[in-house]
């Protein structure tokens, strides 16, 4: 399984980073709820579907504060009550 982790890790920083896209992390990093991705597109009128959010909403919140974006959360466990 390993092996399929680090495959798909090049397979995506590859793309991103050979075609000079603008990639960040947000996110809490001690909680292991930190993301890496692309804000190029990301604004006001963005909506993010967050699923199985648990605890940390971190990121989603940095998707708020920094973007404007509209976060929908869902989570139907009882960590996410």
């Amino acid at each position: 399984m390993k092996w399929f982790k680090d495959l798909r890790y090049r397979v995506f920083y590859g793309l991103f980073l050979n075609k000079n896209y603008k990639v960040i992390s947000r996110g809490e990093r001690s909680t292991g709820c930190a993301w890496n991705f692309c804000p190029d597109y990301l604004d006001s009128k963005s909506i993010i579907y967050g699923a199985g959010v648990g605890r940390d909403i971190t990121f989603e919140r940095t998707l708020v504060d920094e973007f404007g974006a509209s976060v929908v959360l869902i989570d139907p466990s009882p960590t996410g009550a």
